[in-house]
């Protein structure tokens, strides 16, 4: 009886040595950081997965509604290794988004924490109706008939 490789599993029966390769031929493989996007009443969030780089390794710059994070990922081979395999990705990479109309962006804030570049991007109030005062002669009462 013959028995299907379940999806998914085919990765365990893979070349071992065809990642060495491509290391060899693309030794400089960047992954970019995964992201989530979120947001409530009073601001936008950008939540950056970046473990192991510093606050020197990160830039946020801001022009007009877009914001672009760019960073570099520096992985080093040891003095007197030779690099057999390299899975951890290395190099520069860069995120720009648009954001919405309503986002203060002059007003962003920065703070990584354990691994996550978190950015706060406060949202304009919402207009809400002013009654103006009407200024000038109070109403004449009209004479009775």
């Amino acid at each position: 009886m013959m028995q299907t490789i379940p999806q998914g599993a085919e990765v365990f029966f893979a070349d071992p040595f065809e990642s060495l390769v491509r290391s060899v031929i693309n030794p400089k493989t960047v992954a970019t950081p995964a992201m989530d996007w979120s947001m409530d009443a009073r601001a936008y969030y950008l939540d950056l997965d970046v473990p192991g780089m510093a606050r020197e390794d990160l830039t946020i710059q801001t022009l007009d509604r877009q914001v672009r994070v760019r960073g570099e990922r520096k992985v080093a081979t040891p003095e007197g290794r030779t690099l057999l395999r390299r899975e951890r990705p290395s190099g520069t990479w860069e995120h720009t988004w648009t954001v919405p109309k309503d986002a203060r962006v002059e007003e962003i804030s920065a703070e990584l924490h354990d691994g996550v570049l978190s950015l706060t991007i406060p949202k304009n109030e919402k207009a809400e109706p002013r009654t103006i005062a009407i200024a000038g002669e109070a109403q004449k009462e009209l004479p009775e008939n």
